[in-house]
């Protein structure tokens, strides 16, 4: 047999083993655009695993192809993977080592006879492959190589059977020599997988006793299959159609689609024609192929061994007719219920007639569902969403694909378009994401008209589907932040919690320390920072031309949110206005960072701005003889003199200086201020309970910019603080100013009464360990506190208040060793503010264990006080709680808070899988004993942790789960109780245990 006979058989007989790839799924590279004339290429390829890209996530389409690569990439094409990896003998070629990671691939190649080396001893593997090298090796592997020596051999009929199977096709303008890229390796790989095979059909016997194979090819002509390496090698089939049902239009499950194959050469081993097609739900793998519904397209099918489809690929075909336009270019002076119309992309004149096929009938789909109900054109209602004219008007973001959907079968394409396909979004900014085992809840801070504040998320509903992407990537919704932009496409045909889908776009572009300089309120635009923006889709933004914001800029790059920037302007307290002796008249300004600072006023200024102090004396003389009566009208026109204002109980300091709050600016050369805006009449709310949720108290609604002055103690100590958190649910008296008219917010506010009652999650369980009067008068009581693992002491406030149960004021005398107590302290570090933990106090010291321990049993939840410390205690870093219980079940770390309750006879059991179950590891605990010999001395530090006995007399086990019987004998004198302060549901972070270690 002669040499070129070999070959033949060689790479004829590849393409007869049994095809046994998987498909990896087609994978997404961010430097592969999706318009790009090879991109259908790779995506049908790395779906096959037939090529791959880099560790960074890229393709690399411009990057040069070795023929070493080249060689892998088409024994992969033809599914001899496991046959070149298991090739362990070295190859024919000097410069291929035996350890070059292609060894296998060259072996294999060389034996299915589709590339030989340079030489006989040379391969030239890092050599980059050229144009006719390329079309050489994939004529030879698809099996045609007699044909293509019958045609001149190298390089002439190659070439010439490269061009009439369309492996070059989408390959123009280059040279043979020329060096190949990656994107043009994957289209001619593509495009030689996707032709008819040449296979040995039979042998011919000769007249000396040999045999020549009978070559077929398999091109589905004149009775002869259609078989192509997709086909034989990899189960998949190319194939034109549409999908024409999803989980949104019909009954098919979330992860398939409903495809409609129209034409193919091969599905399933059958030729598909038009006037025949063939419909089967297939599962949607990484496609997208949900995405295309009603699109004529052309995909790349896999068949599994369990008869299932899988469309690997999905694009538009090229005989599909359609157009994709923005709503935000609709011309609606134009458009009617005949034909729409619209300007091209950035323009306002022009605008492009699409008629529509009334006649037929047009369908509309929003968000992929179709939306039976919704007119064209009512010309009684050109404003509402019910028909596709006032959709289109009141929804600018959204994208328009209009087609001519002709019938299968038909020849011919309609004029008019009869099919449109809408993706909307709703807009809004995350508040709070609260993730639990089958659901994630997202609140929302500010959304758009026509959906609610939360949006759940069912993590276990299969009728139920959602997706979140950010920069391309999908996450999960409990990865969401505060702040976070979404653009939410959902069921519009009915309300927005009962959508069966959220497909969200996340976006975190924030653009900071912008000055807005124009707005233009007809066409609803803003020029902020040098760039013109509009408000996101349905969100109410009104942006104030010189000031300065930051801007929270959805998927659409509009403008979601705007945060007027506090920080860029001085707000403060003018306190006083004096007369130096060196002549110089100075203002005194509470600063809105706590401090005092004293400017200089100019002469012509001082009676003007005298007049913005509340108590302040006036008179219309220099001599002072004359005192003005501020009832007046226009009495500030007659001010020449004035005396300071003095402050007493009748006009305190916390009534004046909210009165008396200024926007001002300072001459960094003369130190001279100048008062811009005067806020004598704010927004006010009086010992209102601060809501967290909606971040106000009462009326006075801040933002997380507003900046926070604390004036609680001006009367009594003259100090003044910033402050930087609220607790919710304390009461606050508040006064808000400048209020910002995109979101209602107060850019600055003053709280004159209960900052002292400021708790956090860092907020520690105090332990009460005596107390005593500290001050030389007898004035002073201060507590000792057993608090972070060791003893400290505490002045407490003359005005401290103490809350124990039903919110009631507790003495200050009340406790006794061995009480829970939270507190808080002022800016001068003296307790201000207490709750206690127990119901009761005294509870431990004034009782015996076995008293405690029947109250415990018999009124477990009663014996914390009923503050809500979840509310009291949490923030945005951390949700806290204080629990009370019996601990059981000691595991590792972790120990467990149990719940008493009644067996069947009436015994107090504890239920191991029915309590809460917290790590202690890095928890501080501590111990009271009712066992020690001195009340005074029964709080022990650093005992270590201690359960109730897992005794296994006292335990039975009822449906699975253990029940441990605190009654037990060798159980009821040793149960351990503890109080617990836990961060994150589970994380103990103070563990109080109250035994009887007698």
């Amino acid at each position: 047999m002669n040499k070129n006979l070999k070959k033949v058989i060689s790479s004829v007989a590849a393409l007869t083993m049994v095809a046994s790839s998987v498909a990896a799924f087609a994978v997404d590279f961010p430097d592969v655009e999706s318009t790009a004339s090879y991109a259908q290429a790779v995506q049908e390829l790395s779906a096959l695993d037939v090529i791959s890209g880099y560790d960074d996530g890229t393709f690399g389409p411009d990057k040069l192809v070795t023929r070493a690569e080249i060689t892998k990439m088409i024994v992969d094409a033809l599914a001899e993977r496991s046959s070149a990896e298991a090739s362990t003998e070295s190859t024919k070629f000097a410069d291929v080592s035996a350890d070059h990671w292609a060894k296998g691939y060259i072996n294999q190649g060389v034996a299915d006879g589709f590339i030989a080396g340079m030489s006989d001893t040379e391969f030239d593997p890092d050599a980059n492959v050229t144009y006719v090298q390329a079309q050489k090796m994939l004529v030879s592997a698809i099996g045609y190589e007699t044909f293509a020596q019958g045609q001149g051999g190298w390089p002439t009929g190659y070439k010439t059977y490269a061009a009439s199977l369309d492996i070059t096709k989408g390959i123009s303008g280059i040279k043979d020599s020329t060096e190949l890229t990656r994107a043009q390796v994957a289209q001619m790989i593509d495009n030689a997988m996707d032709a008819p095979l040449c296979v040995i059909a039979g042998w011919k016997p000769e007249w000396n006793g040999t045999q020549t194979p009978n070559l077929e090819v398999r091109d589905g002509k004149e009775g002869r299959a259609y078989e192509t390496l997709f086909t034989e090698k990899h189960d998949a089939y190319k194939v034109y159609g549409r999908v024409t049902e999803t989980s949104k239009t019909g009954s098919v499950d979330n992860d398939k689609v409903t495809f409609q194959v129209e034409k193919a050469d091969n599905f399933d081993d059958e030729e598909v024609k038009a006037d025949s097609p063939v419909s089967e739900d297939m599962y949607i793998g990484d496609s997208k192929a949900d995405n295309y519904l009603r699109t004529y397209s052309q995909a790349l099918i896999q068949k599994n061994d369990d008869d299932e489809f899988t469309i690997l690929s999905i694009a538009a075909a090229a005989a599909n007719k359609s157009v994709t336009v923005a709503s935000e270019d609709f011309d609606e002076n134009k458009s009617t219920g005949e034909a729409l119309y619209f300007f091209p992309a950035g323009t306002t004149k022009g605008s492009t007639k699409y008629q529509l096929d009334t006649t037929n009938g047009v369908t509309i789909y929003v968000n992929g569902v179709k939306q039976d109900s919704m007119a064209i054109y009512d010309a009684n209602d050109l404003e509402s969403d019910k028909t596709l004219y006032g959709y289109l008007k009141n929804h600018e973001t959204a994208s328009v694909t209009l087609q001519k959907e002709t019938e299968v079968g038909s020849t011919s394409t309609s004029a008019k378009y009869n099919t449109v396909m809408i993706s909307s979004y709703a807009t809004a900014i995350v508040d709070e994401v609260i993730d639990k085992t089958n659901e994630t809840s997202v609140n929302f801070d500010t959304y758009s008209t026509g959906i609610q504040a939360k949006m759940t998320v069912n993590k276990d509903d299969d009728n139920y589907t959602y997706s979140f992407k950010l920069d391309g990537k999908d996450i999960e919704a409990k990865d969401l932040q505060q702040n976070d932009v979404l653009n939410i496409a959902y069921d519009t045909t009915g309300s927005f919690r009962d959508s069966n889908f959220y497909d969200v776009i996340v976006t975190r572009n924030v653009v900071d320390g912008v000055k807005c300089t124009s707005r233009n309120d007809t066409k609803g635009e803003y020029t902020i920072g040098g760039t013109k923006y509009k408000a996101a889709e349905g969100m109410d933004i009104d942006v104030e031309t010189s000031t300065e914001y930051s801007l929270y800029l959805d998927h659409f790059g509009r403008i979601a949110k705007a945060d007027e920037n506090s920080v860029s302007k001085n707000y403060g307290v003018l306190k006083n206005i004096y007369k130096k002796a060196a002549g110089d008249y100075m203002a005194q300004i509470i600063t809105k960072n706590g401090t005092e600072e004293e400017y200089k006023v100019d002469s012509d200024k001082v009676n003007e701005y005298a007049t913005y102090l509340k108590y302040a004396t006036f008179y219309s003389d220099k001599e002072k003889k004359n005192r003005i009566d501020t009832t007046t009208k226009d009495w500030q026109s007659k001010v020449v003199a004035f005396d300071a204002p003095e402050y007493s109980t009748s006009q305190p300091k916390s009534v004046a200086y909210p009165t008396q709050v200024v926007e001002y600016s300072v001459s960094s050369s003369s130190n001279k201020i100048t008062i811009k805006s005067v806020y004598n009449d704010p927004t006010s709310a009086v010992d209102t309970e601060y809501k967290e949720s909606g971040n106000k108290i009462g009326s006075v609604k801040m933002a997380d910019s507003t900046v926070i002055l604390d004036l609680s103690e001006v009367d009594t100590k003259d100090s003044y603080s910033v402050v930087s958190s609220l607790n919710d649910g304390s009461p606050y008296t508040a006064y808000g100013y400048d209020k910002s008219k995109s979101d209602n917010t107060y850019r600055f506010v003053i709280i004159t009464k209960g900052t002292s009652s400021v708790f956090n999650s860092e907020t520690q369980l105090a332990i009460f360990n005596g107390s005593e009067v500290v001050d030389d008068d007898g004035d002073k009581t201060a507590y000792n506190l057993v608090v972070n693992g060791e003893e400290k002491q505490f002045i407490l406030d003359d005005d401290v208040v103490i809350t124990g149960n039903a919110g009631k004021t507790v003495a200050e005398d009340a406790f006794d060793e061995g009480d829970v107590l939270v507190y808080a302290t002022n800016s001068e570090g003296y307790i201000s503010r207490i709750y206690s933990v127990f119901a009761a106090q005294n509870v431990l010291n004034g009782s015996s264990f076995e008293d405690f321990r029947t109250n415990a049993f018999k009124k477990q939840s009663s014996v914390l006080a009923d503050t809500k410390f979840a509310d009291l205690l949490s923030d945005d870093d951390n949700d806290v709680n204080v629990v009370f219980g019996p601990v059981v079940d000691k595991s590792g770390s972790n120990i467990t808070i149990g719940t008493v309750t009644t067996n069947a006879e009436g015994k107090y059991v504890v239920n191991y899988d029915e309590g809460l179950e917290v790590n202690y590891s890095n928890a501080k605990i501590y111990t009271y004993d009712f066992a020690a010999g001195s009340k005074k001395s029964r709080v022990l530090l650093d005992e270590g942790i201690a359960s109730t006995p897992d005794v296994k007399a006292a335990k039975t086990t009822v449906g699975g789960q253990d029940i441990l019987n605190l009654e037990h004998e060798d159980v009821i004198d040793d149960v351990v109780f503890a109080v617990v302060r836990t961060t994150d549901k589970d994380e103990a972070q103070e563990i109080y245990l109250i035994v009887n270690n007698d």
